[in-house]
């Protein structure tokens, strides 16, 4: 009982001594302005999970018909796969990823920008039967410029317990919003 009663009092003790510091602390008045939001959000961009999975530390060598493959992640590693369908005009906004990503182009035909981080841009454009890898890190927006939806297949390899997507702002320059 008597180490409850201390415990409590200590605490209020303590609550009285911070409340009392932050009393005597004159309250700021104003706040910095805040600029309009440069990051951009998927439009007409719809992503559905089909499965997420923890891998762990991946060290894979695929040596099989002089077809050689090496996987490796030496850190805690998710596996998440989508499907992704982006309408006539839609676009999945400024983003990147924390990890490489494949993609599938099972449909349409899809233009991807990447920033170059010096106020430009590259656009590569793909079409159903192709595929291509977004490195982890890179800033870039997912456009349907074509006049059919785009359908993706995924593949993540993400942090454990990690946002397979990251939002990006628009990056200033020349490449579209």
């Amino acid at each position: 009982m008597r180490y409850f009663r201390f415990t409590r009092m200590g605490l209020t003790a303590t609550a009285l001594l911070l409340g009392c510091g932050e009393s005597t602390t004159p309250l700021q008045t104003s706040r910095p302005a805040v600029g309009d939001p440069r990051s951009t959000v998927a439009d007409g961009f719809t992503g559905t999970t089909v499965a997420r999975g923890n891998a762990g530390v991946i060290d894979v060598n695929s040596q099989a018909n002089e077809y050689n493959v090496r996987i490796e992640a030496t850190s805690n590693t998710d596996i998440a796969v989508a499907d992704v369908v982006v309408v006539p005009g839609g676009t999945s906004g400024w983003h990147s990823h924390p990890g490489p990503v494949l993609i599938v182009v099972k449909t349409g035909e899809l233009t991807f920008y990447q920033a170059d981080g010096h106020g430009g841009c590259s656009a590569t454009v793909y079409r159903a039967g192709g595929a291509y890898i977004e490195a982890g890190g890179d800033v870039g927006v997912l456009r349907n410029e074509g006049s059919i939806d785009g359908t993706l297949t995924v593949t993540f390899f993400v942090p454990a317990g990690a946002a397979a997507r990251i939002d990006q702002p628009a990056p200033e320059g020349h490449c579209p919003l």
